[in-house]
């Protein structure tokens, strides 16, 4: 049976995707979106790097590229630990992108092939260690503490749909099945529009309770998720290496100076 913490995560990372996706960047999910660089298992995306294959939450390419620079982007991996999270975490993380950013390899007489510049976002719902934020610091490596109160709406309504999917598993799943997480991942990407449809594996699940009882968690989640999009869920990207999360008390009165500034 999966636990209602694993539960946590899947939909902590899914809200993450659905986040960047309205936050100027395309969400890559399939390894058809990119041959090259990205590896597919299942619903499982694992990105190239020069030693190793490389497991991701949640990948992003931002919108535009900047001026002599190479696209870029981002890393964004989510943690729901009851805990804050240490070092090791973010250790882990910059071991990663210092992988996925040096692999390249150019032969003469071939075409040197696409590049992209590779950042990396830690989110956690518990905080950070100070040795964990200071470790960051010095390798550029965001840290996003959804801990504080502009969040607790986000980590409330995950809570409630984890706990809801939980109490469905225990009543109306079959004894000893694994919980159908591919399907619910599917479903989750499909409510929230974060992967094209053709993308999306096939997984069939039939009618049931247990089905009648994720498919309503699901859309209250969805919907709770879409009512706070104009305000809470906002991100900003300042000219440094950091990931700024913005709450607008005001969104009416905070799109108008966007709109002057352009796309």
């Amino acid at each position: 049976m999966a636990k209602d913490s694993a539960l946590w995560g899947y939909l902590l990372e899914e809200s993450l995707a659905w986040l960047l996706r309205f936050s100027g960047y395309r969400l890559l999910v399939h390894e058809d979106q990119d041959p090259v660089e990205l590896v597919s298992t299942g619903d499982t995306l694992r990105v190239r790097g020069r030693g190793a294959l490389h497991q991701v939450d949640v990948l992003g390419e931002f919108a535009f590229t900047p001026a002599f620079s190479m696209p870029v982007r981002l890393f964004l991996e989510a943690k729901f630990y009851q805990t804050p999270c240490g070092l090791e975490v973010v250790r882990n993380g910059h071991g990663v992108l210092h992988d996925v950013n040096e692999n390249f390899m150019t032969h003469a007489g071939t075409r040197p092939r696409q590049r992209y510049q590779y950042s990396y976002a830690l989110f956690s719902a518990n905080g950070f260690t100070s040795e964990a934020q200071k470790y960051a610091l010095a390798h550029q490596i965001s840290l996003v503490d959804l801990s504080g109160a502009s969040f607790s709406w986000l980590l409330g309504i995950i809570g409630s749909t984890a706990w809801s999917l939980f109490q469905a598993q225990e009543q109306y799943w079959p004894e000893g099945e694994p919980f159908p997480l591919s399907w619910l991942r599917m479903e989750l990407r499909k409510a929230l529009e974060t992967s094209p449809v053709n993308l999306l594996p096939s997984v069939s699940l039939g009618e049931g309770k247990f089905k009648q009882a994720a498919d309503a968690a699901i859309a209250q989640f969805v919907a709770v998720l879409r009512q706070h999009s104009d305000a809470e869920l906002l991100l900003g990207f300042p000219s440094a290496p950091f990931i700024l999360p913005l709450a607008a008390d005001d969104h009416k009165g905070f799109d108008p100076p966007l709109v002057a500034w352009g796309p």
